[in-house]
């Protein structure tokens, strides 16, 4: 990648969010009237403006502090980001283009911090769906310094982390990390289980994140809408904001009855301050790995129904964003579908573990499906972007956003 870094062409920026709006006022108001606000919430600063050369074209990010704008020459690739609230708008050279992927770098990031060193969860064991097989072993951590050489080496259209973690407080520079994400423009979310929360850590997450998830347990549901409403109260008490706190719940063939049972409670209003439930397909990995990890379509539609009929705000994993869309689609609400984002691995997101090595997802990682990266042997992320590995999920012979090329989930 040829960076020629930040420039002080402030008329670049201003040129550049005037055909924006322009565009959007002709074709999409409500994505003028959205982004326009924001734009305008976001204070009167002007943006920092960063030139790049990527993917055969150039590339211009604008940086300000309540917004990201990114567009490369050839105008087929255009996202803006509020780091205010969380919305995001993609869009091409048309308003109704939806860009496959950005050959910048990836928009979000996955970063796994921590291994191993979980807290125990009262009323629950360890969650017998993980993954990742941690354990309540002696941790493994990713360092700052190495944190901040795999941040450092991505260019400025990167606008959020969502942080790996096993325990709020296994990894001692967390809150260091949450606050240089902020300080270099990137919002941090993290999702936690909420047993080992505490006053200090409350201030740590609704001072620095965007977002909170909280991992629903079966057995442990009351800890999952204790925290919640804490982190809730504790962000305007004492923030003055509304942090989105949303609800993680793995969808799975046995975890039928719990997920059956929160959402009732959902409906029921007993879950005080949370925003948005997100159903969590489950992979054969780690401890669900002899597990039936096949959803029929049946339960989505059960599922996208409830939510729909009781108006409780829903979303779920790229993983089962084909399912959901078609659910969606029969159930006569199409529109919504163009919220739905399918598999974006290599395409606009991207996960580092906490060795430093890039995998297509973490549900990809120690597969045979793409050798690892090593990125800290690069001083620029958009080089291994752009890479074979990359560009073999990226651009692979079945894609991921009709079915997962490592998994048979349907």
């Amino acid at each position: 990648m040829e960076n020629s870094g930040k420039t002080d062409d402030k008329k670049e920026a201003a040129k550049i969010v005037a055909e924006t709006l322009k565009l959007l006022t002709r074709e999409n108001p409500m994505a003028f009237i959205g982004i326009s606000a924001r734009m305008a919430a976001g204070g009167k600063t002007p943006p920092a403006v960063y030139r790049y050369e990527a993917d055969g074209t150039g590339w211009t990010v604008l940086d300000a502090p309540g917004w990201k704008f990114t567009v490369n020459d050839r105008k087929d690739y255009r996202c803006f980001f509020s780091k205010l609230d969380g919305f995001n708008c993609r869009f091409g050279a048309k308003a109704e283009d939806d860009p496959a992927y950005c050959g910048l770098g990836p928009e979000i990031l996955d970063l796994e911090i921590s291994q191993n060193g979980c807290v125990p969860v009262p009323g629950s064991t360890n969650c017998r769906y993980w993954y990742k097989n941690n354990t309540n072993a002696a941790p493994t951590n990713m360092s700052f310094d190495t944190f901040k050489r795999i941040v450092d080496s991505f260019p400025k259209n990167l606008s959020q982390i969502a942080f790996g973690i096993t325990g709020l407080k296994t990894n001692p520079d967390m809150e260091r990390m949450f606050a240089y994400c902020r300080e270099i423009g990137i919002v941090p979310n993290v999702t936690t289980v909420g047993a080992d929360m505490d006053e200090r850590m409350k201030d740590v997450l609704c001072r620095w994140c965007g977002a909170v998830a909280v991992s629903c347990y079966t057995g442990a549901k009351e800890l999952c809408y204790k925290t919640i409403k804490e982190l809730h109260d504790y962000a305007r008490e004492n923030f003055k904001r509304d942090l989105h706190v949303n609800m993680h719940i793995v969808v799975s063939k046995d975890n039928m009855p719990h997920l059956r049972e929160v959402l009732r409670d959902v409906a029921d209003k007993k879950v005080d301050g949370l925003r948005s439930v997100v159903l969590l397909r489950i992979k054969p990995k780690g401890r669900a790995a002899k597990m039936d990890c096949k959803i029929p379509l049946s339960t989505y539609e059960e599922l996208v129904r409830f939510c729909l009929d009781n108006k409780i705000s829903f979303g779920f994993d790229s993983c089962s964003a084909t399912p959901v869309m078609e659910i969606l689609t029969k159930l006569g609400r199409p529109e919504l579908c163009s919220s739905c984002e399918p598999c974006e691995s290599s395409k606009l997101s991207s996960y580092i573990n906490v060795f430093g090595q890039y995998w297509s997802c973490s549900f990809a990682e120690n597969t045979d499906f793409i050798k690892p990266v090593d990125v800290l042997a690069y001083g620029s992320a958009t080089e291994w972007w752009n890479g074979d590995e990359v560009k073999k999920c990226r651009f692979c012979e079945h894609p991921a956003c009709r079915s997962c090329p490592i998994y048979e989930l349907d």
